[in-house]
């Protein structure tokens, strides 16, 4: 089914590039989130370089919804979107024109998740009055689909606080950092969510308990006594650790590169920062 729908990909942009009669067309795709699996066909199509052999040279533009991924189309910065169908019809309504050419969804494959810190308050949609609902981006499909089920259930959409969270691990990271309450997600997110929960709980709680007890003891040595270069990096929207806990190891590790990061949490260093680290490694190499 993949190899047909990256076949029907090549086929498309290859009348692209026949139409713009050069031999070799460049075509910029914005995406509403590259790292989100409801996009694998399109990311997949170029990393098997299909794109290639329909005679069409690929940019991708990422962003964190669809609905900037939109508005990039619409202002001209890019030529294709790769998003859900409903922004066809929104657009439509508007006498605003898009022509959709490949189809590959058949069904939306959007959840509404609660986050883990507010499922003793949060049972029905109607308790999302007054929260905060995390989506892709406002505007964006996950968008509609919160309002659509905030209308089908009696809840006036301007009693919810949207927040764009992304769709990758920014999203996971508002949820388990209780940064949104609820949040609409692909079910690919919402899966892998339930899945750590499961595996981290399956051998019982005492870890969380170990972890807890391992902070307030003593580690063994003094901080004074590290004499290796150290790279600390502690992100200022972290909701585990305060980032107070940061400063305190860049004063008293010798020698110490710290980077209190102003717009990273817990988790997404892992999705931003890899490279940095990488780069810092192999100063010492």
């Amino acid at each position: 089914m993949i190899a047909k729908l990256l076949s029907r990909v090549g086929l498309c942009l290859t009348a692209v590039a026949l139409a713009s009669g050069a031999a070799v067309a460049k075509v910029t795709i914005a995406i509403g989130g590259a790292g989100c699996l409801c996009y694998l066909p399109t990311v997949l199509a170029e990393q098997l370089g299909e794109y290639k052999k329909a005679g069409v040279e690929i940019e991708f533009v990422n962003f964190r919804g669809g609905s900037q991924a939109l508005t990039a189309v619409i202002g001209g910065s890019a030529d294709v979107v790769s998003g859900y169908y409903d922004h066809c019809v929104n657009l439509a309504a508007r006498n605003q024109n898009l022509q959709a050419f490949v189809v590959y969804d058949r069904y939306p494959g959007l959840v509404l998740g609660v986050s883990p810190r507010h499922t003793a308050e949060i049972n029905f949609v109607k308790d999302l009055a007054g929260k905060k609902v995390g989506v892709s981006a406002p505007g964006s499909s996950t968008d509609f689909f919160l309002k659509f089920l905030l209308a089908k259930n009696g809840v006036a959409p301007d009693s919810v606080a949207v927040i764009g969270i992304g769709l990758d691990a920014t999203a996971v990271a508002a949820m388990e950092q209780g940064t949104v309450d609820a949040a609409v997600m692909t079910d690919g997110i919402a899966l892998y969510l339930a899945a750590v929960n499961q595996a981290g709980l399956a051998p019982g709680s005492e870890g969380w308990w170990e972890d807890s007890c391992a902070e307030a003891a003593p580690w063994g040595f003094d901080l004074a006594q590290i004499s290796v270069p150290v790279l600390l990096m502690h992100g200022r929207q972290d909701n585990f650790v305060p980032i107070s806990h940061g400063e305190w190891l860049a004063a008293h590790i010798p020698g110490v590169q710290p980077r209190m990061l102003d717009d990273d949490g817990h988790l997404t260093m892992i999705e931003h920062r890899v490279p940095e680290v990488h780069d810092w490694l192999a100063t010492y190499l």
